[in-house]
């Protein structure tokens, strides 16, 4: 088990940190804090194996921090500003992510540790009812509760989240949205969109009818197999 320590002066970056923690198999989080200093002494009394540390925080920049922590921890830098990449390889850091981070790019930086096995992730380890996005609007993260979700679709360089009847615009793409949900309750059935298996009401003629808007999605080939084989485990013969 890989143990692991979060340090981020804002919430929902760690948030967002912990839910991929939770649905990896090999990892463990130990503790998080927004405050680096008291973060700083938690990790000195119970070194982690893996610490993400942001750089830009008020009382103590990561970089500096960074210089304090035990040699048996190795860091990832968690930062949205690439202008400290270089600063972060001179210390030696294991990786370092660009905010917002995508669950593909979290586990490749996880894969680069050591040799230990990383298991898949699964949808018992999500233990969340929500999920922390990154808005179109820099800087800005939003909470969405899961069951508030209507669909997901593509639009363009940006994916619209239809929530509580409001239309969220991130930045992702499909594929890093698809992986970072529980698989028991969404699915995909079209390369642009992406909906919650609980808001079904007919699926007819290659359409599914969706049941809080009544919109009609169209089943893509591609995903169609993979899409009934979901229906048919609540098929009633």
């Amino acid at each position: 088990m890989i143990t692991c320590y979060i340090i981020d002066d804002e919430q929902p970056a760690i948030d967002i940190l912990k839910t991929f923690i939770f649905r990896t198999e090999s990892l463990s989080l130990l503790g998080e804090s927004t405050d680096p200093v008291a973060g700083l002494l938690a990790v000195q009394q119970t070194p982690p194996a893996l610490l993400f540390l942001d750089i830009n925080m008020n009382k103590l920049s990561g970089l500096i921090l960074a210089q304090q922590v035990p040699n048996t921890t190795q860091i990832i830098f968690c930062t949205a500003y690439s202008e400290f990449a270089l600063e972060s390889y001179e210390l030696a850091a294991l990786d370092f992510l660009m905010k917002p981070i995508s669950f593909e790019r979290f586990m490749r930086a996880i894969r680069r540790f050591g040799t230990q096995e990383i298991m898949p992730p699964t949808d018992e380890r999500f233990l969340g009812d929500y999920i922390f996005v990154q808005t179109s609007v820099k800087g800005k993260m939003v909470r969405i509760q899961l069951d508030d979700i209507e669909y997901i679709e593509a639009k363009g360089n940006y994916i619209a989240i239809l929530a509580a009847g409001k239309s969220i615009l991130i930045y992702s793409t499909m594929r890093d949205i698809e992986a970072q949900l529980a698989s028991n309750r969404f699915v995909r059935v079209h390369k642009s969109f992406i909906i919650p298996l609980d808001n079904i009401s007919v699926v007819e003629k290659g359409f599914v009818r969706l049941i809080r808007s009544k919109k009609e999605i169209l089943i893509s080939r591609t995903y169609r197999d993979e899409f009934m084989r979901r229906i048919n485990k609540n098929l009633l013969l």
